[in-house]
């Protein structure tokens, strides 16, 4: 979104149910996990963001892209987030926001051509 905020929305009543702020730039890809309790985003600001669906608040702050992030998945069973960039490469990262420890972010694969 232009407003760089994620929302969430009833999709019964189509009332908005959480305004997630913390991006700096567009936002450019949102997902769920599996099981409805994250939801990570994607933005021009060169970051993922996992957010916590119930509360709205942001559980992590993923930084290594130096372009931006046009999409974002968890792994089904919620503990991996993977994002591609605009700088050519997919990155994958253990999820604080399923596991306590803190772990890096790592390169999955980097393409040089378009």
């Amino acid at each position: 979104s232009g407003d760089h905020t994620v929302r969430i929305w009833d999709a019964a009543t189509g009332k908005e149910v959480q305004k997630l702020d913390g991006h700096s730039g567009w936002v450019n890809s949102v997902c769920f996990s599996s099981d409805g309790s994250r939801v990570g985003s994607g933005s021009n600001d060169k970051t993922v963001r996992i957010w916590d669906a119930a509360t709205g608040k942001e559980v992590q702050k993923l930084e290594g892209h130096s372009g931006d992030v046009r999409s974002v998945c968890f792994r089904s069973d919620g503990s991996r987030v993977v994002s591609g960039s605009g700088d050519n490469t997919v990155r994958y990262c253990i999820s604080r926001a399923r596991l306590s420890e803190d772990h890096c972010c790592k390169d999955l694969c980097k393409s040089t051509g378009p």
